[in-house]
């Protein structure tokens, strides 16, 4: 009996996650295309900001394939959106150091982890994210 409660809460869970998963996924997907508009706009006469600009991009492209194919398993939809947001961290640092978003994504991507993937990889993505801030 207890078996079977503890499976019906970890089968509610996962779909409260999946849910979740597909609404952040959606957000991104609809907010990405005005932002990297506003990239490009923005640096089009800093050509030494192109390389990161062409990264940022790609890294939108990747978010919004995995929103639009929800067959996706998770596990891989929930690795893709915690790397990427690690991935636009890192450049968004070396781009504008502390005072842009790049501390921003740092701090935003352990809690999807912590929310999406359960406690102990938000605490990993947490100490992930305090050395990547302390080494930049």
């Amino acid at each position: 009996m207890e078996n079977l409660k503890q499976d019906n809460a970890n089968s509610v869970l996962q779909e409260w996650r999946t849910k979740i998963l597909d609404w952040v996924l959606g957000v991104l997907a609809v907010t990405l295309v005005p932002a990297v508009i506003s990239m490009y706009m923005r640096n089009m006469s800093a050509p030494a900001h192109w390389s990161y600009i062409y990264a940022l991009t790609a890294i939108g492209a990747v978010l919004i394939i995995l929103a639009i194919f929800r067959k996706i398993p998770y596990l891989i939809r929930v690795l893709g959106i915690v790397l990427l947001g690690y991935a636009a961290g890192i450049l968004n640092l070396r781009m504008t150091g502390l005072v842009g978003v790049g501390p921003l994504y740092l701090l935003v991507t352990p809690i999807f982890a912590l929310v999406l993937l359960g406690k102990r990889a938000g605490a990993a993505g947490t100490l992930l994210s305090a050395l990547l801030l302390v080494l930049t």
